[in-house]
């Protein structure tokens, strides 16, 4: 388990833009490949979005995301809230 703290993070996505992380803390199991994210995470898009949570466990091997915590995504469209996110 590594244990890290204040995380700053550039990600490419799949459809090519940049997504920035940032999240308080952060734990990451190696054996299982699974990363979970706590307190103040956000995610912003070059393509014009930002995700705002409390919750995330990643699994880096399928790249599936879920939160069972309230999330907030803003676009430039509007802003969707929602109870968890998939």
């Amino acid at each position: 388990m590594v244990e890290l703290r204040d995380v700053r993070a550039k990600v490419e996505a799949e459809d090519k833009s940049t997504m920035f992380l940032a999240a308080r803390d952060r734990l990451f199991d190696r054996k299982s490949g699974i990363l979970t994210l706590n307190n103040d995470i956000s995610l912003k898009s070059t393509s014009g979005y930002e995700i705002r949570l409390n919750e995330a466990v990643v699994d880096t091997a399928s790249g599936e995301v879920v939160s069972n915590k309230p999330v907030e995504v803003e676009s430039q469209q509007g802003t969707i809230k929602a109870e968890r996110l998939e």
